[in-house]
């Protein structure tokens, strides 16, 4: 199976070997993702509208069997940024299948489900204080800057001791913690208890199973 990936910003592209994973899982034995970007180089020059971005993409490379679309949730909602994108590809006559990745209301969001990687990717996986994560998933989903969120736990995981005053990471830092958060994202671990990974799960496994149907002799 070949597919792109269009996402909003480019730390989503972290998230390409978590997808390829769950492909896997869901029996699609050969799966490359490729980065919509790496596929383009004026890509990022094509605006936010999603309309034109994949119309652009499929012009000049028509040879998927899927396209992953990413869009955060934001304030609109889950079900807002389902419409936008069905509308989008509806704008694109020959589109192929498509998974919608809409994290609620962040990617960040599913970062925020589990402490122990946190602990680890900073170098402190012996602490235990307490990193101020919202304890429930419906929490997790209704926090509203689940970056910041993100940003802070990782400030306070890195602590050595409680003596020690909570330092804020620099852009740098955290970008580099968050792109390994992503890659490391446990895909069987807490974030299976948030709603918009089990929708994302129901969708990549429709997908796949049609694409698995669609191969079969006739």
């Amino acid at each position: 199976m070949r597919a792109a990936f269009i996402a909003e910003g480019k730390s989503e592209r972290a998230l390409i070997g978590v997808l390829e994973q769950l492909c896997r899982r869901a029996g699609v034995d050969e799966v490359e993702i490729e980065w919509a970007q790496d596929l383009l180089v004026h890509f990022d020059r094509l605006g936010k509208q999603l309309g034109p971005r994949i119309q652009t993409l499929l012009t000049h490379d028509p040879d998927f069997d899927l396209l992953f679309i990413h869009r955060d949730a934001d304030q609109a909602g889950l079900e807002a940024r389902r419409a936008e994108i069905d509308e989008a590809l509806a704008s694109c006559p020959g589109s192929p299948g498509c998974v919608r990745v809409i994290p609620v209301r962040e990617t960040e969001a599913w970062l925020l489900a589990d402490p122990r990687p946190l602990r680890d990717v900073v170098g402190n996986p012996g602490r235990s204080n307490d990193l101020g994560l919202p304890r429930k998933p419906a929490q997790i989903e209704a926090c509203s800057d689940p970056k910041q969120a993100l940003r802070d736990s990782l400030a306070r995981a890195s602590l050595s001791s409680r003596k020690h005053k909570l330092k804020t990471l620099t852009n740098t830092q955290f970008g580099e913690f968050r792109a390994r958060l992503l890659e490391q994202l446990d895909i069987d671990g807490p974030v299976t208890k948030l709603d918009s990974w089990q929708r994302l799960l129901e969708e990549l496994e429709s997908a796949c199973a049609w694409l698995a149907q669609r191969e079969l002799p006739d």
